[in-house]
């Protein structure tokens, strides 16, 4: 027992200090690098308004200022593709999510018969036929609570009738009924015989108790405007609620930083870190205007086939 300690305590002297040295070479060489260079983007981002801000009139200053602001607005583009394309998240979703219309996280919808959409009768999952319920728990599934976003992957299920299929989402009518009720009773819709179409959107019981409160009250008080009574103050703020559109910034940051200055024959020269920030700076704007020209060949590629096509080539 005393040689096998002795031998445990000798190899952990040993092995102590090259884990030590190994942890701190890959804090030198990766976790720093990646620090700064996040930081001397987020730097490279406000440039353009230090830049506008500055009165300074000569040449190279007035070129620093173009420079940045076309930097900034490829980033911007590439942002708004990667969150469009890549990732295929609606922009509607950053916004709050009203009780009383369709909700930021609205994707698809069932249309309601236009004589199920005129009837009077209050709001219920009842109204759903059976096709109409299990399309619905489908798309809850896949794209949530159209008001708050949950898919309630951890609440208790229950089933729906006379299946044994389980029933996560309630099919709420938007607009809703009393909503839809308070607008065909207008006069110019009255006139023209026009009722509002309705559709249905999944919801879960939470988001349905709160929109049956909102309307009962605004109801009450005899609100004129019952289809803004769900928003404002009262809509449902999901900002917290994590979505995979929200790796964006983190992905862009990455393409435009990352490993830009490994092939940069300027990074070996520099003796300074004003000089280092300023190849960092200049090889990222190129790894973006890279990016950009790929993409305009790209689209110049299509439109050629789009016109090849066309005329029978």
């Amino acid at each position: 027992r005393t040689s096998s300690s002795g031998r445990m305590m000798q190899w952990n002297s040993r092995a102590a200090p090259d884990f030590l040295e190994q942890c701190n070479s890959l804090l030198e060489e990766k976790i720093l690098p990646m620090k700064d260079a996040a930081c001397r983007t987020v730097h490279e981002m406000t440039r353009p308004m230090t830049i506008a801000t500055n009165n300074n009139n000569n040449r190279r200053m007035q070129q620093e200022r173009k420079e940045a602001w076309f930097h900034a607005a490829r980033i911007c583009i590439i942002g708004i593709l990667t969150y469009k394309t890549l990732f295929r998240s609606n922009f509607m979703s950053l916004s709050p999510s009203s009780y009383t219309a369709r909700g930021s996280f609205a994707r698809k919808g069932i249309p309601i018969p236009k004589s199920s959409s005129s009837s009077m009768i209050p709001s219920s999952f009842n109204y759903a036929t059976k096709s109409q319920r299990e399309k619905l728990h489908q798309i809850g599934s896949r794209f949530g609570c159209h008001t708050c976003g949950s898919r309630l992957l951890f609440r208790s299920r229950r089933l729906l009738p006379n299946t044994t299929k389980k029933m996560i989402f309630h099919g709420d009518h938007i607009p809703p009924v009393s909503v839809a009720k308070q607008i065909n009773n207008r006069w110019y819709n009255r006139k023209l015989g026009r009722t509002v179409a309705q559709r249905f959107y999944p919801q879960c019981t939470d988001c349905s108790n709160k929109q049956g409160g909102l309307l009962s009250r605004a109801v009450n008080a005899g609100h004129r405007n019952l289809h803004a009574a769900g928003g404002g103050l009262e809509s449902h703020f999901h900002g917290w609620r994590m979505r995979v559109g929200h790796l964006t910034g983190g992905l862009v940051a990455v393409v435009s930083t990352v490993g830009v200055v490994n092939d940069d024959a300027r990074w070996l020269g520099s003796s300074s870190e004003e000089e280092e920030a300023e190849v960092l700076v200049q090889s990222s704007r190129d790894r973006i205007r890279s990016i950009q020209y790929w993409l305009e060949d790209l689209l110049y590629d299509a439109k050629r086939t789009m016109r090849n096509v066309w005329n029978g080539r």
